[in-house]
């Protein structure tokens, strides 16, 4: 359900009580189309406090490298993620099993936008498959901070 929604010029983002946010734009303020794309926390915050136009926010956040939700002229619309036993779609990260190895992935936000992805263990792939959890949560029950550096994504 959604908590809260603020409106600027030709966009918004809303806050949902699970913990997910969502920013939609109408069409040619970046696209031909318009669309949404889930966000995080940080974003919508930013978003939210300051004064920030939505192509800047996308260029400060590499948003254009997200996947959109649903596209409004179009008519498209993508499923939600479909969590499998291989990849678990958290609130703003994903933790994958791929062969031999398991990642840990999500938006950047304090660090200039984009994706950030290294690797974990089993232990902290399994943890982290529980709604409730965020970034930070896992981040500080593994003591992972040391590894959200741009050294460790894996490429």
């Amino acid at each position: 359900m959604r908590i809260e929604t603020i409106k600027k010029e030709g966009w918004e983002i809303s806050r949902f009580d699970d913990g997910r946010f969502l920013l939609v734009y109408e069409r040619n303020i970046i696209d031909e189309n318009g669309g949404g794309i889930e966000i995080n926390a940080e974003i919508y915050n930013e978003a939210k406090t300051t004064n920030i136009n939505l192509p800047e926010l996308f260029t400060k956040y590499k948003l254009k490298d997200c996947k959109k939700i649903f596209s409004i002229i179009k008519g498209e619309t993508y499923p939600p993620p479909v969590n499998t036993s291989n990849k678990y779609y958290g609130q703003a990260y994903i933790v994958t099993h791929e062969g031999d190895k398991y990642y840990f992935e999500y938006l950047l936000a304090y660090h200039g936008g984009g994706i950030r992805k290294f690797e974990i263990t089993k232990e902290i792939f399994e943890y982290a498959q529980n709604d409730k959890l965020t970034i930070t949560d896992i981040l500080d029950k593994f003591n992972l901070h040391h590894l959200d550096v741009p050294e460790n994504d894996v490429k």
